[in-house]
């Protein structure tokens, strides 16, 4: 397993908040070996950390619907395309997500129309 990996894996395993998991985010996310990755593998990576993060219940984990980076993880490991999409539209009425970037609001919202779109909604 290269370091890299390795390094995030355990950051988010001993991370105490979702503080300390969106720093291991930040950081490995910007590495080669992730940029390096097919778009698949990152997705994965995103739903593993999702899943993660549940099974460890941070108290301060925020809700997928008001966070942005929670919910990346979420929809990558969500199953339920109604659910996603409903969700965003909840997420889009937040404050948080208003204030982004409309390059980065279009990002998300791309990233709900694959992963639907994987899971067959149309």
């Amino acid at each position: 397993m290269p370091p890299e990996f390795s390094a995030y894996i355990s950051a988010v395993e001993g991370a105490k908040s979702w503080v300390d998991t969106k720093a291991a985010m930040q950081r490995f996310y910007t590495t080669d070996l992730f940029k390096g990755m097919t778009v698949d593998q990152q997705n994965k990576i995103r739903a593993d950390t999702w899943e993660a993060l549940q099974e460890k219940e941070l108290k301060d984990l925020p809700d997928h619907a008001q966070d942005v980076s929670a919910f990346r993880l979420w929809i990558e490991w969500c199953e339920d395309p109604d659910a996603i999409i409903g969700t965003l539209r909840v997420l889009e009425n937040e404050e948080v997500f208003n204030a982004k970037e409309p390059s980065f609001k279009q990002i998300i919202r791309q990233a709900v129309a694959n992963r639907t779109d994987r899971l067959g909604h149309s």
